[in-house]
């Protein structure tokens, strides 16, 4: 699938070293969450994703492509230290401007109505925590993928993973898991992490071009890489912040609960996507900055093929045992969350062909075309979601289908949109357009309904009463014997060889 780089580890290892860390993460990150929760209950668990959700909407207008931009330059080639000095100043100047703004400048009544109501000084400390994990230490990771250091980096990530999970433990035991209490450990996490990794690195001279860049010139170079971002980006900010703000100002907190649920479980999906992602950015960058249009082609469908298989096969399995996962992981207090996490687990698998189709366009710097394709149907988005949340007595009457009419739209829209992209770069690089095999979704459905209904009929034949977490496991084995069974005899399904896949498989 890769080649291997000289004087570095190969894309290959890292690519594996990457998911299997990002699946530890994964469930170190799952099984906390599920604490917090359930600790929190449906109503303070929304109030908490929803301070984290609107400041995830805010970095999309701060930000303006610019950590895009970071990333994609500092993958190219090696940058001047004056290069991520401006950029660490900018990251700054955004950090202070969001407090000023918050603390002196917004008035009290506008506080109110954008943050519902929470208090002045938890709205703080949810951006401060927010920006702490989504910004400063995304920049490391830029900064150490760029280097082609994902072990360590990975490593690294695990480490804060654990970390995080121990001071849940810690909270819960002295009963003091408050919001603010964990917006509190977060900024304490990701400060420490960030400042330790700049020593574990090995961020020093030797990664710096040697010279000088002009101010000038590092502002023109993120102009005209951003400037035909800008309104992709304040529509993207539009679209996550009233998202959130419909659904807790109709539903309340507690439809916010549940939607936040469905999107933490629906997620597991993503695990190949973002174990991979950083390093595809990173060699398309490097290719297309070679002029290699064969890798580009190979990397580009190749890893679509596989991320979406693997995606669309953990959804299908776990869209049969929904009712049973929120009860026995959530607790009856979020029982009416499974029709919302049935829907949202289809939600990933476009989403993860939507990052590799992100990185496609804004990797080789095609950010017109990326903004032209993504902005019209993230303008759709809002009137689209005011019309599914939206209370039946409004002036303008909606559907008021809270959390569930939340995750139709997504889906519905990610699923459009993404298409529309794969059109889209199919035509930019000449090549042949490759839908066709998101159908073996309807394919593995019938291949987990089946292994369902073999094990339920195989207990209820011999009348054994069994744990329901037995009965998956083994109906999950059925599954994974028919995933095994496809891909042997039709191993283009992710475009490889019979050999290639016999050779992974082994390395599995």
């Amino acid at each position: 699938m890769f080649n291997v780089e000289i004087g570095a580890p190969s894309i290959k290892k890292r690519a594996i070293v990457s998911i299997l860390a990002n699946f530890l993460y994964m469930i170190i990150n799952f099984i906390t969450g599920i604490i917090v929760a359930r600790k929190l209950g449906p109503s303070n668990y929304g109030n908490f994703t929803f301070l984290i959700g609107v400041f995830i909407g805010f970095r999309e207008l701060l930000e303006l492509g610019t950590s895009k931009a970071f990333y994609t330059f500092i993958s190219q080639k090696k940058q001047t230290i004056y290069f991520y000095i401006v950029y660490f100043l900018w990251q700054i100047l955004q950090f202070i401007g969001v407090i000023i703004l918050i603390a002196i400048i917004l008035p009290q009544k506008w506080v109110n109505i954008i943050w519902q109501n929470h208090d002045k000084s938890l709205i703080i400390l949810a951006f401060i925590a927010t920006f702490s994990k989504n910004q400063g230490w995304q920049t490391i990771i830029y900064i150490g993928e760029s280097l082609r250091k994902t072990i360590v980096v990975q490593l690294m990530n695990v480490s804060v993973g654990f970390l995080h999970f121990l001071f849940i433990l810690i909270l819960i035991s002295i009963n003091k898991i408050t919001i603010s209490n964990l917006f509190i450990i977060i900024i304490v996490e990701y400060v420490t992490i960030s400042l330790i990794s700049l020593k574990v690195l090995e961020i020093n001279n030797d990664c710096f071009y040697k010279g000088k860049e002009p101010l000038v010139e590092i502002v023109k170079k993120y102009y005209a890489y951003c400037s035909p971002l800008v309104l992709l980006y304040i529509m993207s900010f539009l679209n996550i912040f009233f998202d959130k703000w419909l659904l807790q100002h109709f539903g309340g907190s507690i439809q916010q609960g549940f939607f936040s649920v469905s999107q933490k479980l629906g997620m597991i999906s993503l695990l190949v996507t973002s174990s991979i992602i950083k390093i595809f950015w990173k060699e398309i960058s490097e290719a297309n900055k070679n002029n290699d249009k064969k890798k580009l082609f190979n990397l580009y469908r190749k890893t679509s093929r596989l991320i979406y298989f693997v995606g669309a096969v953990i959804t299908c399995f776990l869209l049969m045992w929904t009712k049973y996962i929120v009860l026995i992981v959530l607790g009856p207090d979020y029982k009416d969350a499974y029709i919302p996490l049935g829907i949202m687990l289809f939600y990933p698998i476009h989403q993860s062909l939507g990052q590799i189709n992100s990185a496609m366009f804004l990797a080789t710097e095609k950010t017109k075309k990326y903004m032209s394709v993504v902005t019209f149907f993230l303008l759709l988005g809002i009137p689209v979601s005011y019309i599914f949340i939206a209370s039946s007595s409004s002036p303008i009457p909606g559907l008021e289908l809270g959390s569930i009419g939340l995750t139709i739209k997504m889906v519905l829209l990610q699923f459009i949109a993404i298409n529309a992209q794969i059109i889209l770069i199919s035509k930019m690089f000449k090549w042949k357009i490759d839908v066709i095999y998101q159908l073996n979704v309807i394919l593995l459905i019938i291949f987990a309904y089946s292994s369902k209904k073999i094990v339920e009929f195989g207990f209820s034949i011999f009348g054994f009463r069994v744990n329901i977490i037995f009965v998956v496991l083994i109906a999950g084995v059925i599954y994974l014997v028919f995933i095994y069974l496809l891909l042997y005899f039709f191993p283009n399904t992710i475009q490889m060889e019979r050999n290639e896949f016999r050779k992974y498989l082994k390395i599995i």
